[in-house]
């Protein structure tokens, strides 16, 4: 992973898989002038390649942190979650984290880090996480989550333990009166091949990205078999992360960050809604997924709340999850998890004036 000063040009023009994100928490101050706050600064940020990125991918070609005094450095990891460690060691000032039981193990240990804007989510209508069935078990009647009773002794397919898509699963097989214990876990089942042993019947379930469940439904390999807002709706899936230096000494330009977000992650939902083309024209160069393909997504980008707050309440009953499946020693307090007054401070400034508009 290689660390890069992104430009717009650049980012842009080079495709890159992944945008830039700026956070930084702020203590407001009654004497602060306006040039203290929007003093330069440059973030080291953590991003991931994929539309869920969109806000961020969105806010650099538009300009947005150009408009708050902010350049962003960016090192690219292919899932949120392998930037924790990162951040935690100190070589990244923020980062874009799924919920995970690593995430909520490695806060319950102390860490310095702190969660302070909201990622996406999992929104009625618009949840991004896609969930796959062969067709084997589809021709047998498990053909949605109404009927994730019919999954039962079937094999899921799955990369990672302690995932968001573990939970995902584990509340669509509730709807169904199973346990995970009915059902077979196959870990290390990548998004690379789990279409293929989809189709082979290998595996009965697995998860996919957007764009890579819609081909590969097309294809003939499996069918779409649930959406995770239809498994948990409006579960957290994402939220920006934070380190201690950064809370404690660059707090303004965590604010200006969740400013920018906030801005950005409207006008992606509303492009979910209605197709702009600037906007399907940067996802795709920022992704490298044809334009079509970004289309053909729609509504399904990924949701983001309106405010730019986190699901609260999601995040907490996500920590329990992992506890009492033991794989966290215990629940972190939510003053060990947030610290979202950063958010609060973006939303106020936001809506006394706003910079973007």
């Amino acid at each position: 992973m290689t660390a890069m000063r992104l430009t717009r040009r650049g980012a842009i023009g080079a495709g890159f898989g992944w945008a830039t994100g700026l956070c930084a928490p702020f203590v407001a101050a009654p004497n602060l002038r306006a040039q203290d706050f929007m003093a330069p600064e440059t973030l080291r940020i953590g991003s991931v390649p994929y539309i869920s990125a969109g806000p961020t991918f969105i806010a650099l070609a538009r300009g947005y942190f150009d408009k708050v005094n902010l350049k962003v450095d960016v090192k690219t990891f292919v899932d949120g979650g392998l930037a924790i460690p990162v951040l935690t060691a100190g070589e990244l000032d923020i980062t874009i984290s799924t919920c995970s039981a690593g995430l909520f193990n490695t806060l319950a240990k102390g860490a310095p880090f702190r969660l302070f804007t909201g990622g996406s989510r999992e929104r009625p209508g618009v949840g991004s996480q896609c969930f796959m069935v062969s067709n084997a078990l589809h021709a047998q009647g498990l053909t949605g989550i109404a009927a994730m009773a019919k999954a039962k002794g079937s094999t899921i397919g799955i990369s990672v333990r302690g995932s968001i898509s573990q939970y995902l699963y584990s509340k669509a097989l509730e709807k169904g009166g199973l346990k995970p214990s009915d059902v077979e876990w196959q870990w290390g089942v990548g998004s690379n091949i789990s279409p293929q042993m989809l189709s082979a019947n290998r595996i009965g379930i697995t998860n996919l990205p957007v764009p890579m469940c819609f081909s590969a439904e097309k294809r003939g390999l499996g069918k779409i078999l649930f959406w995770g807002d239809e498994a948990a709706a409006d579960t957290q899936i994402a939220l920006w992360a934070a380190s201690g230096d950064a809370r404690a000494r660059r707090r303004s330009a965590l604010v200006r960050f969740a400013m920018v977000q906030r801005q950005a992650a409207q006008d992606f939902m509303q492009a979910a809604q209605d197709g702009n083309p600037e906007i399907i024209r940067i996802l795709a160069d920022a992704t490298q997924l044809p334009p079509d393909i970004i289309e053909r997504s729609r509504p399904r980008w990924s949701g983001y709340a309106p405010d730019g707050m986190p699901n609260r309440e999601s995040v907490m009953e996500q920590a329990a999850f992992w506890h009492q499946a033991e794989m966290i020693p215990k629940v972190p307090t939510p003053a060990e998890i947030f610290e979202l007054d950063i958010a609060e401070e973006a939303k106020k400034r936001l809506d006394d004036k706003n910079p973007f508009l």
